[in-house]
């Protein structure tokens, strides 16, 4: 009975917090919310031209920043209006995040 999800966006709220958002249609979304922090790690990757993984391809080493997070809580709307939360934001893990412009990041989940 749901839509299929027409976005798929983490938004940063601050330098300790962010939420991960599926929106479904116009007016349905869900929403994760998480605790994170960032530190600078290197991180070994090899990839070719054309940005696919190439295990021929020697590795180097990218600065990245590394970040742990935390899932708080889970909550989904409906029509904008009607909040309900959800008792599934368990876990923790890290990702590592490695930005190519002022926007643009690729980031790697590890877990």
């Amino acid at each position: 009975p749901f839509p299929p999800a027409s976005i798929v966006r983490q938004v940063v709220l601050n330098e300790s917090r962010l939420n991960n958002i599926v929106q479904f249609g116009a007016r349905d979304q869900l929403r994760v919310v998480a605790k994170y922090s960032a530190r600078p790690e290197l991180v070994q990757a090899s990839v070719s031209r054309d940005g696919s993984h190439d295990a021929s391809a020697q590795a180097r080493a990218f600065e990245a920043l590394r970040c742990d997070f935390r899932f708080e809580r889970t909550e989904w709307t409906r029509n904008d209006e009607v909040r309900l939360q959800i008792p599934f934001a368990i876990g923790s893990g890290f990702f590592d995040v490695l930005y190519l412009d002022g926007q643009l990041r690729v980031d790697r989940d590890r877990n």
